[in-house]
């Protein structure tokens, strides 16, 4: 005897794990997820000041519309409307979907790049790349009855310029686990930190590569991309494709123990991880060397200046 409709329903959701009632109310809530999340509750404008202050060199500005690109894309009008808000030594470029992308290390300009509402009376978005304001790390034995707000107050004594922090919790459940993200405003290469009296050692945050759910490629989104949708099962970009495809094989590496879409198991896509992050620890070891100077130490001091008085001293002698 087939089961009938409500019998249907019950081993769906059995199976899907909402059964218990009492385990439906221990899932994650909007609420709960607030408790494990800080953000600085600032605008744009002061996150780039405060960056640039804390080392930053390079903050990027993006400007578009909400159909899509700049509005101005000649190189000839881009001088014309930006040259009096820019230094002469500033940069800007178009990307592959004509958005403007201005460089800039001053906070000034930032300001008045975000006072911009529209450009040849078309409306635009200006915004900054939050990326380019802020370095990320992870932190592990934090204690779990510390909230997020008193280890961002911690962090605030320590003079450390925190723009968000998150702590993880366990799978499928809101229950939080000693290890937390921070992102702070600014470039550091920071190994420890201390958080309510005590020393914890910082550790690389691994991104996830930006992967296209339209053609599969990497470091674009689909709103972005312009190529045809590929099947995720043999590859083909054809329109109104039917694919007849029932083996599984990933269409980037040829393997045939999973198909693209399961990004964890490929190893084209772990390389790509491997590559973001190698090249995100290298610029910020660049940034940081090139903003923290040596400073000579006090003995060396002393045997400069030594030498120098014996020096004086000899020469007045002959």
């Amino acid at each position: 005897m087939l089961p009938t409709r409500v019998e249907w329903t019950e081993l769906a959701m059995a199976k899907r794990g909402h059964s218990d009632p009492i385990e439906q109310a221990a899932r994650p809530t909007k609420t709960s997820r607030k408790l494990n999340l800080f953000l600085k509750d600032i605008c744009e404008a002061e996150k780039a000041k405060i960056a640039i202050e804390h080392g930053e060199t390079q903050i990027k500005v993006v400007i578009d519309t909400d159909k899509g690109g700049c509005p101005v894309t000649t190189p000839k009008k881009l001088h014309i409307i930006f040259d009096p808000l820019l230094q002469r030594d500033y940069n800007y470029f178009l990307t592959k979907s004509k958005k403007l992308i201005l460089v800039t290390n001053h906070s000034s300009t930032v300001d008045k790049l975000l006072k911009l509402s529209t450009i040849n009376d078309l409306p635009i978005r200006c915004r900054v790349i939050e990326n380019t304001l802020s370095t990320q790390y992870i932190v592990r034995n934090v204690d779990t009855d510390a909230s997020v707000i008193e280890i961002a107050e911690e962090l605030e004594k320590e003079q450390i310029p925190v723009l968000k922090i998150v702590r993880f919790t366990k799978k499928d459940s809101h229950e939080p686990t000693p290890v937390i993200l921070i992102k702070e405003l600014g470039v550091t290469c920071r190994d420890k930190i201390k958080l309510f009296r005590c020393i914890l050692r910082t550790h690389k945050y691994i991104e996830n590569p930006i992967v296209c759910s339209k053609c599969f490629g990497f470091r674009h989104f689909q709103s972005t991309c312009s190529k045809n949708q590929r099947c995720y099962k043999c590859g083909s970009d054809e329109v109104d494709h039917n694919c007849t495809v029932t083996e599984k094989k990933c269409i980037k590496c040829h393997s045939s123990d999973h198909f693209v879409t399961n990004f964890q198991s490929c190893p084209i896509y772990i390389k790509e991880k491997e590559r973001i992050n190698d090249n995100d620890r290298s610029e910020n070891q660049q940034k940081t060397s090139q903003n923290h100077a040596k400073v000579p130490l006090a003995s060396e001091v002393v045997k400069s200046s030594s030498a120098q008085n014996v020096h004086r001293i000899t020469s007045d002698l002959s």
